[in-house]
């Protein structure tokens, strides 16, 4: 719907445009100078909103970090440290029918309606199970799911914050959790028309994915870019522990 929408602000631009170079005709001339005008003006605001939304969308898509090697052992210690953290971060968003079994739209509850952003069900009945602990991990911290989606929810709260032994933790209790309610869509976030174009005027966040180097296998870890996303730039977030 936000390609057919965005079609139809590109056609009315450009009728306008065309609109606007007829009304040269008009004989009048204090007519002609007000047509051009208000003609120039919804031309300017119909094209603006289209390169706006074609920016939202360049973002909304562009979302990219690599998986990393992430392997959890599940202790006892580390289930009871990750119900606390889930009980924390998790439940608000992720509980509706049944303990974090997603299905809530949260674009429902925003100030502003931007899009749809319905929570994943986080028990082995949602998408988890066929996720790989790294691709886990890479969820929590940087807000990407297993397809190279952007979970835009994740990366406008606090969670990414959490230390790497806090999201092991997360992960070794989600993965003890019993099967439970149904399998949400995927992807779970899409914007609307509306949310595009503040996206791409950068009204809404679009932070940079944060990852660290020792995470990744030697091979993998050599071919990193020395970029503004590694962690060697972002210390304070990478050592991070949340407070519960």
């Amino acid at each position: 719907m936000n390609g057919v929408w965005l079609t139809v602000l590109i056609v009315i631009s450009a009728l306008l445009i065309c609109s606007g170079v007829r009304a040269r005709r008009i004989g009048r001339r204090g007519l002609r100078i007000a047509s051009m005008t208000l003609l120039a003006a919804l031309s300017i605001l119909t094209l603006s909103s289209s390169v706006l939304a074609i920016a939202g969308m360049i973002k909304a898509t562009n979302r990219s970090a690599p998986v990393p090697y992430v392997q959890v052992e599940g202790t006892g210690e580390q289930i009871r440290r990750g119900a606390a953290i889930a009980d924390s971060f998790c439940g608000a968003c992720h509980t509706q029918s049944g303990p974090l079994t997603g299905g809530m739209d949260v674009g429902k509850h925003l100030a502003v309606p931007v899009g749809s952003f319905v929570s994943s069900n986080l028990t082995p009945a949602g998408l988890l199970p066929h996720w790989t602990d790294g691709e886990i991990f890479r969820a929590i911290r940087n807000g990407i799911d297993a397809d190279g989606n952007w979970l835009t929810i994740m990366t406008y709260t606090n969670v990414n914050h959490l230390s790497d032994a806090d999201i092991e933790a997360l992960i070794a209790y989600l993965r003890s959790r019993p099967i439970a309610g149904e399998r949400t869509v995927n992807p779970p976030d899409h914007f609307n028309l509306l949310g595009l174009m503040m996206l791409g005027a950068g009204m809404l966040p679009s932070s940079s994915p944060v990852f660290q180097r020792d995470r990744y296998p030697p091979l993998m870890r050599a071919r990193q870019p020395n970029t503004a996303n590694t962690s060697c730039r972002t210390p304070t977030v990478a050592r991070a522990t949340a407070r519960i």
